[in-house]
Order: C-alpha cells, then sequence, then structure tokens
C-alpha cells in the first residue's frame, strides 16, 4: 500500500507529545465527572496523528478521553483492504462516543472499484468522485443515525500537485455531505499549512511560539510533532465552537419534537 509512513505515530514522536507544556484551554479543568465524554477518533494515518495532538489538547480534562480507532495504510478507495464503512458502522452500533473525528485520504490517491464491476476507475474521473462520494456519506450517516457529531477533518495542502488536486476533491466531496447533515461538521485546514503566498510549505510560524518551525513531514503530507500539537489544538477548538454546540443542541430539539 502507498503511504506507509507512520510519521508522529512513532513511540518517540508520542513521549514528546506527551511532555509538552500544558494547553491553556484545558489546563484547568480538574472537575469530577459523573460520565466521561469520549471521542472517538478513525482513519488513517493522518488520523492517528491526530489523534496524538487531540490526545495532548484535552491531557488534563477528565471528563473527556481521546479513543484512537485509526489504522495505517487504509482508506476510502480501498474497501477491499479495509472497509471503513462496514467498520464504522460497528463502531457506531457500540454507541460509546457522542463525537467522533475523522481524517482520512492519504491513501486515496488510485483507482477505486465500482460496484458491480471488475475493474477499478481511475483516479478522479465522474464515476470515481460519485462512488467515492457514496462512501462517504454512508460513513458520516453511520454515526450521525445514532445520535453522534461527526468533525471531518480534510485533507492539508501537499507537496505534490497531483496529490494536492485529488485532496481539493476529496474536500469538497466531505464538505459538502457535511454541510447536508445537521450533526456534521467539516473542518478546513487545507490553509493552516500554507505560506504567505498561498504555497506549500514545510516550515511556518508556530502560533504558540511565534517562532519558525517545520510543520510537515519529508514525505510532503504528514506532520511533524509540532505540526500534531497545531493542528490538535485547532480541531479541539472546533469541537468546543459555540456554533457547533447551537447546531447540536438544534438538532436534538428538532429530533424531540418529531419525536411521537
Amino acid at each position: 500500500m502507498a503511504r506507509l509512513s507512520l510519521v508522529c505515530l512513532a513511540v518517540g514522536c508520542f513521549a514528546l507529545a506527551l511532555s509538552a507544556a500544558p494547553s491553556p484551554s484545558h489546563a484547568a479543568k480538574r472537575v469530577q465527572c459523573k460520565k466521561t465524554e469520549r471521542i472517538l477518533v478513525i482513519g488513517d494515518s493522518l488520523a492517528g496523528s491526530l489523534w496524538i495532538g487531540l490526545y495532548r489538547a484535552y491531557r488534563h480534562d477528565r471528563c473527556i478521553k481521546v479513543v484512537n480507532k485509526s489504522k495505517i495504510s487504509t482508506g476510502i478507495v480501498r474497501d477491499d483492504y479495509y472497509n471503513w464503512n462496514r467498520h464504522g458502522e460497528r463502531l457506531a452500533r457500540a454507541k460509546r462516543a457522542k463525537t467522533v473525528v475523522i481524517m482520512v485520504g492519504g491513501n486515496d490517491y488510485q483507482p477505486i472499484r465500482v460496484k458491480g464491476k471488475r475493474y477499478r476507475e481511475r483516479l478522479g474521473t465522474p464515476l470515481w468522485q460519485k462512488t467515492y462520494s457514496a462512501r462517504v456519506k454512508r460513513l458520516i450517516e453511520s454515526f450521525t443515525s445514532r445520535g453522534a457529531r461527526v468533525f471531518w477533518v480534510g485533507m492539508p495542502i501537499q507537496r505534490k500537485k497531483a496529490d494536492d488536486r485529488i485532496g481539493v476533491i476529496i474536500n469538497r466531496i466531505v464538505a459538502e455531505h457535511a454541510k447536508a447533515n445537521d450533526r456534521a461538521h467539516y473542518v478546513h485546514v487545507y490553509d493552516m499549512f500554507k505560506d504567505r503566498r498561498g504555497r506549500y510549505a514545510d516550515h511556518l510560524v508556530d502560533p504558540r511560539s511565534g517562532k519558525r518551525r517545520r510543520m510537515r513531514d519529508k514525505d510532503g503530507m504528514h506532520f511533524t510533532t509540532r505540526g500534531v500539537l497545531w493542528l490538535g489544538a485547532v480541531v479541539a477548538k472546533r469541537l468546543e465552537a459555540p456554533a457547533v454546540i447551537a447546531k447540536a443542541k438544534a438538532s436534538e430539539q428538532a429530533a424531540k419534537t418529531v419525536s411521537p
């Protein structure tokens, strides 16, 4: 399988991430909780890296547990290798998480097998996009239909232009389905890793230190430890955004209204 780089999933990176300074937004939340809220993280190695960032962001919050269910070398395209729709439904049936964070796409730059066809549809064609879109919709709905909130983190800008073009297509597909679902949210991170000229950059100014640091790995897709911590902090803030919370409450109220 392509994209086998584990990047920040290595033990050394995880240890470094956990030893960093406490996150200001969550450091003070040392309260006793009647029930711990679980945040489920699924996807490929990008999701595995994001889990480290989210774990770090919530490490001092006793009311939240970030659970890693990512699997490297997987994606939406190769459902013959690992079927995220099937596994997503299994995880959703367990009903252990009210919040699900998805980040996947790093291995999806390849032809896709269309249902009922022996051949694989070429990358990026209308039929490829239609098939990919149907799988994205199904994965989102496997969780939202059971009352969970879904936050799908989009693909970041990538060094290779051919890969980046497909990443943009994936982001568009995900954003469309998130917009159409009251319990789903698209988290746009594509622009986070651009330089001042709007181009891909390995080194960027770290918002926490104000210094220029390496944020992306050598493969031009994954993140360094600093990039992971930054990404995790940004996604954590999105999970708690007032507009997001208001949308969730409105959705719950609407569900109660239509209930018999």
